[in-house]
């Protein structure tokens, strides 16, 4: 079927560049796989249980001293924030698709850095309120990277959204700025995204929390975001010995300074202790977030907080333990309050891991 062909020529094609690359480039292959036990729980729905899988194979190759391409498959169903594969169907295939494929290059190992293609997501500030961690945008970047003693990051690019063969294209302009003052790491973006607002929800046609109006009538009525989004993004961290293991408060803050509606702002504030590595060590991570509908453009929101988008409150308490070298248990666990259509529910999601690497 055309899932095994896809399977299958995606295989080829892996193979194909890890023989070329190992004759001439310096080859290196990663990845990882999670087992997922899920448990949610929403005011209005039944509850739900659910095993899931995320499975990861990355490549990189060292073209030379300057330039670097890296590929990576991913399970998933083709959701933009999610890699997850709920394991239903009657013990059906899963789907494996291209998660990342780019190519840096850094003019005689320079400051700057180009990357073309799809790429790790160069956007990100502080983790989880604007962007989820599975967004892998497509476009271009050109990152700036501060030489020795000097603390500074730079990345500004341009990345398609939607491409309309007989009409303008959705596109996404974003630049941050990150430096370290007296070991607080200090963050700043800017995101301006183009051909939003008047257009149907891009992704499953829905619009994940973000506000919608009716554009048209009888017939030709159409669901249509009533927003544009032009985000400006704040963030701190900063790090400190707790009795000899690493800690960190941070905090986030974001607004959508082209919403025409209310409920434009969204933030988070955040503490994290320890860090699993040696087996045997662990980490928490205790955060509180607040997002209202069109702080963000909602489809590329965190998947797991609010059941994924916008419009909603709580905490999310996080932690790792690792059991042994490449061997990791997890968890995570959301009391979350959300607004879908004015009402107000309460969403708990309990979420338990083991997660292997090699």
């Amino acid at each position: 079927n055309m899932n095994k062909q896809k399977l299958i020529g995606a295989m080829i094609a892996l193979g194909s560049i890890a023989l070329l690359t190992t004759t001439y480039a310096e080859l290196s292959i990663s990845g990882d796989l999670r087992v997922r036990g899920e448990h949610i729980d929403q005011d209005d729905r039944d509850e739900r249980d659910r095993l899931r899988i995320r499975g990861r194979i990355k490549m990189d190759a060292d073209l030379n001293d300057n330039a670097r391409v890296g590929l990576r498959l991913a399970t998933g169903s083709g959701d933009p924030v999610s890699r997850n594969q709920s394991l239903d169907g009657n013990f059906s295939l899963k789907n494996f698709g291209l998660d990342q494929a780019f190519i840096d290059w850094t003019p005689g190992g320079g400051s700057l850095t180009f990357t073309g293609g799809k790429m790790v997501n160069p956007m990100v500030i502080v983790k989880d309120l604007v962007w989820d961690g599975d967004v892998t945008p497509e476009g271009v970047n050109v990152n700036f990277s501060g030489g020795e003693g000097v603390s500074l990051e730079v990345n500004s690019g341009y990345y398609v959204v939607e491409e309309r063969s007989s009409d303008d294209e959705t596109t996404l302009w974003g630049s941050t700025v990150t430096t370290e003052i007296r070991g607080i790491n200090l963050g700043a973006g800017y995101f301006l995204y183009d051909q939003v607002k008047g257009r149907s929800p891009i992704y499953n046609d829905d619009a994940f929390g973000n506000t919608t109006t009716i554009l048209g009538a009888g017939d030709d009525a159409s669901e249509v975001l009533a927003n544009d989004y032009g985000l400006l993004e704040v963030g701190a961290s900063y790090g400190m010995d707790l009795g000899g293991m690493p800690g960190k408060v941070y905090v986030d803050y974001v607004v959508n300074n082209d919403a025409d509606t209310a409920g434009d702002t969204g933030y988070q504030v955040g503490v994290a202790i320890g860090k699993a590595k040696d087996p045997g060590s662990w980490s928490l991570d205790l955060n509180y977030r607040d997002l209202e509908a069109d702080a963000v453009y909602a489809t590329f929101a965190d998947s797991d907080s609010f059941g994924g988008g916008t419009g909603g409150a709580g905490w999310k308490l996080s932690g790792k333990y690792q059991v042994a070298a490449n061997f990791q248990a997890a968890f995570a666990y959301l009391i979350n309050t959300i607004d879908p259509e004015g009402k107000d529910l309460g969403y708990n999601r309990l979420q338990l891991d083991v997660v292997a690497t090699f």
